[in-house]
């Protein structure tokens, strides 16, 4: 993007950023029984993944159970880890410096609380109304399979304080496309496309949640969709299911079609036996799911059905 088009939306996003904001603060400050302050939002446009020791959360932004863009909640550990331990109870907060094991699940769930309040904060500022599905926190430090998701975003940031206590700088980090403007990602190249086929709400959900953070694009699509060959020639990796009455028949017929034949394919199955790993092998499937899976197993399904230069 040229520097007057950063400007424009740097200027447009504004009343979302401060929405977004005044959201979190609200959500957090009963947990921490404070009435949180906040701070005035700066706001930049950049195209770098943040460096240091950070906590995460992804969301995935949905249209239609489609996701079109990301938004990640980001923040330094050394401060958050102070507001998850007074939300906590931790009857001395401040008392060491270092983020213990003890603490991870508080940064969770504190993160979670604040982006519980996107949607309400959101709907008054974009014409329809969305959908967001939040992954599972992670250390930037310590990506494991996570990423940031990559392309032009906005940033935008201001300090929550407790009153005479701490603060803690909080960075909504939003991908250009969800003020429609510029790709995710950031060599041009479109973000990998994910299709959940045939799938019930249940698992779709599930499967959704888990790849939120992946920097993919999740799209639910049925098999007797008009335009499901074009969504096949666009796929990255199709997620099926061995619930699905003729779904190896229907593996054997993505394997075969030139569209689709590179395609990798991961079946998910809730009780897998040795002759169902072979009959999924032999019909093309890439890689077996067992579910229900937790969100670091549907990632690493993905991620190991990529290829390696992927």
């Amino acid at each position: 993007m040229s520097e007057s088009e950063n400007e424009d939306l740097v200027d447009s996003a504004e009343p979302l950023v401060r929405a977004l904001l005044e959201g979190t603060a609200a959500q957090l400050g009963p947990a921490l029984g404070v009435e949180l302050e906040v701070g005035d939002p700066e706001i930049e446009a950049e195209t770098e993944a943040p460096e240091g020791e950070l906590a995460v959360l992804g969301i995935a932004v949905q249209r239609d159970e489609t996701t079109f863009a990301h938004i990640e909640i980001v923040s330094a550990l050394a401060e958050v880890v102070a507001f998850s331990r007074r939300m906590s109870g931790v009857e001395d907060p401040d008392a060491k410096d270092e983020v213990g094991d003890d603490d991870l699940e508080p940064i969770g769930e504190l993160l979670k609380l604040a982006a519980s309040g996107i949607g309400e904060s959101t709907k008054t500022h974009f014409e329809e109304e969305l959908g967001f599905e939040v992954g599972e926190w992670w250390p930037a430090a310590e990506p494991g399979e996570n990423s940031f998701s990559k392309g032009p975003c906005l940033v935008g940031a201001a300090p929550l304080t407790i009153p005479g206590g701490p603060s803690v700088n909080l960075f909504f980090r939003m991908g250009a496309t969800l003020f429609g403007s510029g790709e995710e990602q950031g060599s041009g190249a479109a973000d990998p496309v994910i299709l959940l086929l045939d799938l019930d709400d249940e698992l779709r959900e599930s499967l959704t949640s888990g790849l939120a953070s992946t920097g993919s694009e999740v799209e639910a699509v049925s098999s007797e969709d008009e335009e499901i060959e074009e969504a096949f020639a666009n796929a990255t990796a199709i997620f099926l299911s061995s619930e699905k009455e003729g779904v190896l028949a229907l593996c054997r017929r993505l394997r075969e079609a030139s569209e689709t034949w590179r395609v990798p394919l991961v079946l998910c199955v809730a009780e897998p036996t040795r002759d169902t790993v072979i009959r999924a092998l032999d019909a093309g499937v890439s890689n077996l799911l067992c579910v229900p899976a937790r969100p670091a197993a549907i990632k690493r399904a993905f991620r190991a059905s990529l290829p390696i230069d992927a």
